[in-house]
C-alpha cells in the first residue's frame, strides 16, 4: 500500500507512543537504535517473532534513510517511534531527507539461478514481507514511514 497525502488524514495519530529515539544520520547509530528497540520489546513482552521482525525492518529502514536520504554531509536527525495497541505494533521512521516513497519501488525480479542473482537491493522487499502494513507520508518536508506488525495479545502500555 502506498500513500503520500499532504496531510496525515490516514495516519493513526491516536496510537500513543511507547518510546521515541532521536538518532543522527550516521551508520554507527544503528546499533543504538537496535538496543533501544530490543529493550522496549523486552519491556513490552513482544513475542520472539515480532521482536525479530521489528529488528529486521528497523535495520533496513534506517540503513536506507542513513545511506540515501541526504545529499549533504551535514548532521541530520532521524526520529524512531514505537507505538502499540492491543493488536498492533508500529514503527515510525521520520527524516528530513529528500522525498522518497520506498513503497513505489517495484518488487525485485526473481533470479533463475544463483549466478543471475543481484546482490543487495532487497531491503524494501524485506520490509514489505515482514510487516502487515506499510505507509508512507511526506509531511512538512519530512518522510514518514510507518511499519505495522499485527499481533494479538500485546501487552499495552500502562
Amino acid at each position: 500500500m502506498s500513500e503520500a497525502p499532504t496531510k496525515p488524514s490516514s495516519f493513526h495519530p491516536t496510537i500513543p507512543d511507547v518510546g521515541q529515539l532521536l538518532i543522527s544520520n550516521q551508520l554507527t547509530e544503528m546499533s543504538r537504535a537496535g538496543k533501544w528497540l530490543a529493550d522496549n520489546a523486552a519491556r513490552l513482552e513482544f513475542t520472539e517473532a515480532v521482536r525479530c521482525s521489528l529488528e529486521l525492518v528497523l535495520d533496513e529502514a534506517l540503513s536506507n534513510a542513513i545511506k540515501y536520504a541526504f545529499d549533504d554531509n551535514t548532521a541530520h536527525s532521524i526520529v524512531v517511534r514505537l507505538k502499540t495497541t492491543h493488536t498492533d505494533v508500529q514503527l515510525e521512521i521520520e527524516d528530513d531527507g529528500k522525498s522518497f516513497n520506498p513503497l513505489d519501488v517495484p518488487p525485485p525480479l526473481s533470479a533463475k539461478n544463483p549466478d543471475e542473482a543481484k546482490i543487495g537491493g532487497l531491503g524494501i522487499h524485506l520490509i514489505r514481507n515482514y510487516t502487515d502494513e506499510c505507509r508512507y507520508l511526506r509531511i512538512d518536508g519530512k518522510n514518514l514511514l510507518t511499519l505495522t506488525i499485527r499481533q494479538p495479545h500485546l501487552k499495552t502500555p500502562d
